[in-house]
């Protein structure tokens, strides 16, 4: 079936069914034709409000890979997190101390992956806040990783928030 240019209208016009069919659900259906061409199309979910995953307040240490599961607010078919990452540095002591948030997929190794830090060589103060905005893949159980790292004697709080998801085209 090809796309058919609908016909121009003008008041009093009657509309057989015939038009209707023509102009209207075969130029749908083409149209869906195509679409179901790009498999690779996806949906992209943006949250009314944020979900807090994680408020982690006073860390003075290492946090190794944790899962934050995103199930409650998000579809099956999700495969990327639209998250914020968030430091507020409390303390820190001097030159050389820094503090890094990173997330990844779940089970993923990545050499790089999506990361904020607090870093004193970069004129971070106590009372700094760091944000960032990132997408974070997700497992089929919709679970990704966070781990905190740190040199020195920070003391930091730490907040993930999900601002909306991606799902797999279907």
């Amino acid at each position: 079936m090809a796309w058919t240019t609908p016909t121009t209208r003008t008041p009093g016009d009657i509309i057989t069914a015939a038009i209707w069919n023509t102009d209207l659900k075969d130029n749908l259906v083409y149209l869906k034709t195509e679409a179901d061409k790009f498999p690779g199309l996806a949906k992209m979910t943006w949250l009314g409000t944020t979900v807090s995953l994680l408020s982690s307040l006073n860390v003075t240490a290492n946090v190794t890979w944790a899962n934050i599961d995103i199930t409650g607010s998000s579809s099956a078919a999700t495969r990327f997190a639209i998250i914020l990452l968030r430091i507020h540095l409390d303390s820190i002591g001097g030159a050389g101390e820094f503090g890094v948030l990173s997330v990844r997929k779940n089970g993923d190794t990545p050499s790089q992956m999506p990361r904020i830090s607090v870093d004193a060589d970069n004129g971070d103060i106590a009372g700094a806040d760091r944000y960032q905005t990132v997408i974070v893949g997700t497992d089929t159980g919709q679970i990704f990783q966070y781990q905190y790292a740190e040199t020195g004697t920070l003391q930091v709080d730490l907040f993930i928030d999900l601002l909306g998801y991606i799902e797999e085209a279907q």
